[in-house]
């Protein structure tokens, strides 16, 4: 037993990529074809670039011909690339490029990412749109809905700056698409990008207001009524 535990250790571990793992048939590899990179990944870790494809046919359970048709299927995939390099001895050597097929995982995992970030903008911008005619309480004009484009991908402005623009125009009764644009103008040249921008300007300037409101006279006034403080962002 002893002896199959060290021989066990003795012949190592490789290392295979989670992501690649989980998406190899997303770029094109079939099971096969997985088994045979592995086989020759696995012998490149230990130093060996270009290993006998009779002693990995062995170790698949398959002839020597059935991975020659596996390894030029993954060569015309452009999975797999054979190039003469200089080893140390100066001598020219083939070796396996297995670097395609890292470029081909990253590429459909930043296409997915892309395509899931594209449906997230469009859900966003129908919620925008909606919350839109919800607090004008009537349906945009074709133009509005132009100038809510423009916004977006002209100005750059973000759509959760655009809501806040909203929410800043009902506070003031102010229902129209110039009253926003004129607000999204003004946190602009205030260099005011994120709602956390527009909160911190707000307790800013009510922080001013209360510096220069004047003492209370010593005589005793009626209690005024709570307000909602209100800060027109387009003076």
């Amino acid at each position: 037993m002893t002896d199959k535990i060290q021989a066990y250790l003795q012949a190592g571990q490789m290392t295979v990529a989670n992501l690649l793992l989980a998406h190899y048939a997303e770029i094109g590899m079939t099971d096969t074809e997985f088994v045979l990179f592995l086989q020759i990944d696995s012998y490149r870790q230990r130093g060996n670039v270009f290993p006998d494809l009779q002693v990995i046919a062995q170790s698949m359970g398959k002839s020597l011909d059935e991975v020659y048709l596996v390894l030029q299927a993954m060569i015309e995939k452009n999975l797999i690339m054979i190039e003469q390099v200089t080893n140390q001895d100066g001598k020219k050597q083939d070796r396996y490029n297995l670097d395609n097929v890292t470029d081909k995982l990253f590429g459909k995992i930043i296409q997915k990412q892309n395509i899931q970030e594209q449906a997230t903008q469009v859900l966003t911008e129908k919620t925008l749109f909606m919350n839109l005619e919800k607090e004008f309480g009537r349906a945009l004009s074709p133009i509005e809905f132009e100038t809510v484009k423009t916004w977006i991908d002209d100005d750059n402005y973000s759509i959760e700056l655009i809501m806040q623009a909203l929410r800043e125009a009902v506070l003031n009764q102010a229902y129209s698409l110039k009253y926003m644009d004129r607000i999204l103008i003004s946190w602009e040249k205030q260099n005011i990008k994120t709602i956390q921008d527009v909160k911190r300007m707000r307790e800013m300037h009510e922080q001013r207001k209360a510096n220069a409101k004047p003492q209370p006279s010593s005589q005793p006034n009626k209690a005024a009524a709570p307000r909602v403080p209100l800060y027109d962002w387009t003076d």
